[in-house]
């Protein structure tokens, strides 16, 4: 063959294998695989280094591998080489869009036109930069151009679909997405398109099919999630939009969609997720007053009272006049008694809108709370002129109305309420109450139990269905739904309260054994009441097993099983470090297990562990009641050398403090203080002791000193009673009967409650919240009556007392509770015009009775108490009395002296049956198991004690009038019964009938309140 035919063939060889380079070329860009394209066309530059095709398809594999640089400097030199391909002026357009340098994107694109004005993706390309402009009208006629110049370019149909969606062309937008479908049924976003075209066109079950079908083929298409949950949310599907929200938020996390989460977790009351998504958002950026305002109504739901406020108070930065942010604000402040702040906040929403209805009732509400009932009244009447068919104004109405004590229009105006809402638990709660109230307990039980029926976990409910059951005389039943109250809501202290109440006045036997055992379960975690009340169902629980215990000699050894039961029975430790326990037996069990504590202790035997926290509870409550328990000469010799070895070796000041303690205190002992802090790790007991047997009589002693007296004590009788209370302050205790402040109510709530007379006549101070009603606590002693009077709302008072230390015990207990509202004087009542003030009201309990001339105390308080005031009194009762007068009689006839080992010698006589008739007093009389309240009742120095007749009199002699004794429901119904002609229930002269055939029934006191006329 020739040469020239040789050179042919080569050259057809050549041009077939650049042929196939260029096509492996342009598969290998084609099915994105870059980087082998440019290694591809690497090697195609090496034979050729001139190809405008090989810079071309390496720059677009630069460009699609975001190396824009690269890109750029390859798809020009393709240009330069080759300037007749419209395809590289528009991939460096790309490549400028990639940069977000529109202008040469555009300018190159238009130059693809130039090489070929029917270039369909650079027109396509352009279209999209208007439509990203804005420009949605010329990209519509660029994106018809492109389909035109190529019917099958699908990225422009769906861009002609975008852009008629934009201006608002729906059918047109349907015809071009499903143009695009046709061309590629599984092409993205075309189902998007149809989706949002029919939704604008309110086809919602059509654009439901769409966006099902955009979201099954692709996992990442957030904005049907979007839109589709928008639908669901509008028909009231939160639950299915939350789900497609969330999924939406995980894929392309924004604002709207948090926003439009936060809507949907409101709609679905989920409060904590909506706050949650609202927080995502810029709430100081938002221009839409509704976004701050809507976070602040999850934010109120949820209880988070100053966050809430926060977003009202940026919703009124975007419209200060805006009518609701205001309302909210002051619903709020009411709700956390803030009541001043509630009023000015309403009254603003009623000064910007004059007839919204529910600021009217609101301001009702505050003015209720605030005792304004006239105001309340008006208020209410006028939101009802404004909103005839508002129920829940009706309620608030009946509500005013009981407190007035119009019951009749009460009841009518609940009753309303009920025909408007027939469903509305709340109103059948007020219903019950009001019947409760008028005496009408069947009706009320009715009316509660129908308010359950309708919401079956109110418990608001039950705390009233065990007050009716208590007045019907069921204390069980009571009992059984105050528990079930405080499952619900374990820490409302109202609840708390009546369980305490009724649990006190419960009959303690085997058919009330397992609901009181419940309760004393739950009451001896609380530290919010009085524990000693309880002392009858400690006595009931645990006596079987001291009495048992007992019969083992010694008690202490490994084959008494029930003094191991007692020992593991955390409820009966607790209990020691509580009250006081008020029977001989369980006196005669701690009395003889105590000896042998000593004994064990004596004979330097390691006190047992399973023993160290009864042995440290036995010391607190042999402090608690003082020493009272007698101690044998034996025994205290025993304690002397006991206390000897401990003050000198710290092995048996830990191993044998806590037996020390159950006789002498630890704040009287000499030891080394350092000690004390490894003391304290040994268990929960041994802290507690310290604590009550060293830390708080310091306390108390640095109080004391603090004080000075406002008056010379100088009466005769006065200044005994003075030494006897500092000997002894009295009553010593653990806790007592505290109300929080949420809970305080007007102190003619509680004359209310605690009277039988009707139509009580109150001063403004006593029924309005806004005042401070001034109280005087005359003879406080160490404190119950002050941390009881907590429950009197924005109260002022002033407590007096002959003794510096029971005032120093009662300041260190009214700290504990954090009660800042007294102001301590040492002082006698026979002084206290000295203080300069009169007062709303006046406690004076258990102390005109240890004057010398009681007719005298009285005439000092009622001449400081102004008129229209009240005096809370406590006397002894003549009848009552009888035990302990004849106990009295036989200390004087014995010669027995007040002095701690006199009482104790006395308490033991009694006990051992040593002194004739008077076992009966430690069968029934709980001050006789303590050392201070013993002394008080049988050794006073002075004593007075009235009947009903000479009661009349000194409240006649001092122009008072009676309200009624303060007596358990049980006891006022008996005497309604033999009664029934006293409707106010306050004839004495009735009392003394009635006293007499029930000798026991002011076994504590006459305690009563009296009015003072104005």
């Amino acid at each position: 063959m020739s040469l020239f035919w040789n050179q042919c063939i080569l050259i057809i060889i050549w041009l077939l294998n650049r042929v196939a380079d260029l096509r492996t070329i342009k598969q290998l860009s084609a099915d994105g695989h870059h980087q082998e394209c440019i290694q591809a066309c690497q090697e195609a530059f090496q034979v050729e280094p001139e190809q405008a095709i090989v810079y071309k398809y390496a720059g677009k594999s630069f460009l699609a591998l975001g190396q824009i640089e690269q890109a750029q400097k390859l798809l020009i030199k393709s240009h330069q080489l080759d300037k007749s391909d419209p395809e590289t002026t528009k991939d460096i357009g790309n490549s400028y869009l990639q940069l977000q340098d529109i202008a040469n994107a555009r300018k190159w694109y238009q130059a693809s036109l130039v090489i070929n004005k029917d270039y369909a993706p650079a027109i396509n390309n352009i279209a999209n930069l208007d439509s990203q402009s804005g420009n949605h009208n010329s990209a519509l006629e660029l994106f018809k151009q492109a389909i035109a110049a190529d019917p099958n370019l699908f990225p422009a149909l769906l861009g002609a679909a975008s852009s008629a969606i934009a201006i608002n062309q729906p059918d047109k937008a349907i015809a071009f997405a499903i143009n695009a479908l046709e061309i590629s049924p599984n092409t993205l976003k075309a189902h998007e398109l149809l989706g949002i075209a029919y939704q604008n066109t309110g086809q919602q079950e059509k654009a439901i099919e769409h966006y099902k079908k955009e979201i099954s083929r692709n996992s990442a298409a957030s904005a049907s999630m979007v839109n589709l949950g928008v639908i669901l949310l509008q028909r009231k599907e939160a639950a299915e939009s939350i789900k497609l929200l969330k999924q939406a938020s995980v894929i392309a996390p924004n604002e709207q969609i948090s926003l439009l989460l936060a809507q949907a977790y409101q709609n679905q009351q989920q409060w904590s997720d909506a706050i949650s998504e609202y927080e995502k958002l810029n709430l100081g950026a938002a221009h839409n007053k509704l976004i701050p305002y809507n976070y602040g109504l999850c934010l109120i739901e949820a209880g988070v009272s100053d966050k809430a406020i926060a977003a009202f108070e940026t919703a009124l930065k975007l419209d200060k006049d805006f009518v609701e942010a205001w309302g909210n604000i002051g619903v709020i402040h009411k709700r956390e008694g803030r009541l001043k702040e509630a009023l000015e906040a309403t009254q603003t929403a009623l000064l910007l809108e004059p007839n919204n209805a529910v600021a009217h009732m609101n301001l009702g509400s505050i003015y209720k709370e605030l005792g304004n009932l006239e105001e309340a009244l008006e208020a209410t009447l006028k939101t009802l002129e404004l909103k005839s068919d508002n129920a829940d104004a009706y309620i608030t109405l009946g509500n005013i109305y009981k407190e007035i004590g119009k019951h009749d229009e009460a009841l009518e105006a609940t009753l309303k309420s009920l025909s408007i809402k027939p469903d509305n638990a709340d109103a059948y709660i007020n219903l019950g109450n009001i019947y409760k109230e008028i005496g009408k307990h069947d009706e009320a039980l009715e009316a509660t139990l129908k308010s359950l029926e309708l919401k079956a976990d109110n418990e608001k409910a039950y705390i009233n269905l065990g007050a009716i059951y208590k007045d019907l005389g069921d204390t069980r039943r009571a009992l059984e739904h105050t528990l079930k109250s405080l499952e619900l809501k374990p820490d409302n202290a109202l609840a708390i309260n009546n369980l305490n109440k009724f649990s006190r006045e419960a009959i303690v036997g085997q058919e009330n054994a397992a609901i009181l055992t419940q309760a004393y379960a739950i009451l001896l975690n609380n530290k919010n009441i009085f524990h000693d009340k309880l002392s009858k169902i400690f006595v009931y629980r645990f006596l079987p097993g001291c009495q048992a215990a007992l019969g083992s000699d010694p008690i202490i050894s490994a084959n008494n099983t029930k003094l191991k039961e007692l020992l593991t029975d955390h409820q009966f430790i607790k209990s020691l470090t509580l009250l006081i326990a008020p029977h001989p037996y369980i006196e005669f069990f701690l009395t003889r297990i105590r000896k042998e504590l000593l004994m064990h202790a004596s004979k330097r035997n390691t006190i047992p562990d399973h023993l160290k926290p009864f042995s440290n509870a036995l010391a607190t409550q042999c402090f608690l009641n003082e020493y009272a328990y007698a101690q044998s000469s034996e025994e205290e010799n025993y304690v002397n050398k006991l206390i000897l070895r401990a003050r000198h070796k710290k092995e048996e000041f830990d191993q044998y403090l806590s037996v020390i303690a159950c006789y002498v205190p630890i704040h009287e002992l000499e030891f080394q203080r350092e000690w004390l802090n490894s003391y304290l790790t040994l268990n929960e007991e041994s802290n507690l002791l310290i604590k009550i047997q060293f830390e708080e009589p310091l306390q108390e002693e640095e109080l004391k000193n603090s004080l000075r007296s406002f008056s010379t004590i100088s009466d005769a009788v006065s200044v005994e009673v003075k030494a006897m209370y500092e000997k002894n302050p009295y009553p010593r205790y653990r806790f007592a009967q505290f109300t929080c402040k949420e809970i305080a109510k007007n102190i003619s709530t509680y004359i209310k409650e605690e009277s039988s007379k009707q139509k009580l006549i109150f001063a403004k101070e006593l029924t309005t919240s806004n005042s401070n009603p001034k109280v005087l606590i005359a003879g406080c002693g160490t404190g119950q009556q002050i941390i009881h009077a907590s429950r009197y709302k924005n109260a002022k008072i002033i407590a007096i007392d002959l003794s510096s230390k029971s005032l120093a015990y009662a300041m260190r207990k009214t700290e504990e509770y954090g009660i800042q509202n007294v102001d301590f004087r040492i002082m006698d009542i026979l002084d206290i015009s000295k203080l300069g003030k009169k007062f709303d009201i006046i406690e004076c309990k258990g102390v005109l009775h240890h004057m010398s001339e009681p007719q005298q105390g009285l005439l000092a308080l009622i001449n400081n108490l102004k008129p229209g005031g009240y005096v809370k009194l406590g006397l002894y009762s003549e009848l009552a009395r009888q035990p302990v007068v004849q106990a009295r009689n036989q200390i004087k006839r014995l010669n027995i002296k007040s002095t701690p080992e006199g009482i104790r010698d006395f308490r033991h006589q009694v006990l051992q049956g040593n002194i004739e008739g008077l076992f009966e007093i430690a069968q029934w009389a709980r001050d006789f198991y303590s050392l201070s309240e013993c002394r008080d009742m049988c050794f006073h120095v002075q004593e007075h004690r009235f009947t009903t007749e000479s009661l009349q009199a000194l409240l006649n002699n001092h122009g008072l009038i009676f309200c009624g004794f303060i007596l358990p429901g049980s006891i006022l119904k008996a005497y309604k019964e033999q009664f029934p002609d006293d409707s106010d229930i306050t004839s004495l002269k009735n009392w003394g009938k009635f006293e007499k055939q029930r000798p026991t029934t002011f076994s504590e006191t006459y305690q009563f309140w009296a009015y003072k006329p104005s």
